[in-house]
């Protein structure tokens, strides 16, 4: 008796192993599927892939047997679409730089603009000190502070944005910016590099 229970524990944990697998599959293929269309067509909104999802549920209770299977599985491929174009593609058109695309992302440098407000007024960036010094890549003179974006504009247009930057400026800025000014600044996009060392956070889009 021991035995055969042994056995259907084992069985048990292998299928819901075996579910829990299918449904990351399916999951995953659902980014992919992402990708594939948001590259060739042009993306559909967030909104079309989750209601699809709740279809394929709708249809999944109806239904039973394989035809029910097939449905769940859909149903968590075409959920995996619409987080992916909720997280990336619409989350990314709300900050904007972001959406911003390059052809070669290790040498294009495309001209912005952005305008926005001034959180705090401009302090010194201070010398660079320590053991890691040599490696920053801001000290010395010069001045920053941090603008609030409200709207970003490129070779394809302007767009409202969204976000915080810091900014450095090379040479003192004299009072000429304070906080709550309106400001203006013009400069090459750079899109994020890949992480240096390993467990490095990467801030690339996918």
């Amino acid at each position: 008796m021991g035995g055969a229970g042994t056995s259907q524990s084992d069985s048990g944990h292998s299928g819901a192993a075996l579910r829990a697998w299918t449904a990351l599959g399916c999951f995953a293929l659902g980014v992919v599927l992402w990708r594939w269309f948001g590259s060739a067509y042009g993306g559909a909104p967030a909104a079309a892939w989750l209601a699809l999802a709740c279809l394929a549920l709708v249809f999944s209770g109806l239904l039973r047997g394989v035809s029910c299977k097939l449905c769940l599985g859909l149903a968590v491929v075409v959920c995996g679409a619409g987080w992916a174009t909720l997280r990336i593609d619409e989350g990314v058109s709300r900050t904007g730089a972001m959406h911003l695309r390059v052809a070669d992302p290790a040498t294009e440098r495309r001209l912005i603009e952005i305008e926005g407000v001034a959180l705090q007024t401009p302090s010194p960036i201070g010398e660079r000190r320590g053991a890691m010094a040599g490696f920053l890549r801001f000290g010395g003179e010069g001045e920053r502070f941090s603008l609030r974006i409200e709207s970003l504009r490129g070779d394809d247009g302007g767009r409202d944005s969204s976000g915080v930057v810091r900014v450095f400026v090379g040479e003192g800025l004299e009072g000429r910016v304070r906080a709550g000014d309106r400001v203006r600044l013009a400069g090459r996009f750079r899109p994020p590099e890949p992480p240096l060392n390993p467990g490095q956070r990467d801030s690339r889009p996918l």
